[in-house]
């Protein structure tokens, strides 16, 4: 209890190719960690019962960001 996760994310437009890596492929604006490539879901992030997670995004998109109602999952 009581430790921290900092997490720092970046909006940025990424490359989607949903059939195949050789198929065509969709510009899409994705998350990615900081120094890292974006992924399509966004970057999946684990913290123990009772952390606090302290979140940067940083926007590098051409248009406004809006981040909602963040899902939280927990299970045992």
């Amino acid at each position: 209890m009581g430790d921290t996760l900092r997490v720092s994310l970046v909006a940025r437009m990424a490359r989607l190719y949903p059939a195949s890596d050789s198929g065509p492929v969709i510009q899409t604006a994705a998350f990615a960690e900081v120094g890292k490539a974006p992924q399509v879901p966004g970057p999946l992030t684990r913290a123990p019962v009772g952390a606090t997670i302290r979140a940067a995004v940083r926007n590098d998109l051409a248009d406004t960001l809006l981040v909602m109602g963040q899902r939280l999952i927990a299970w045992s």
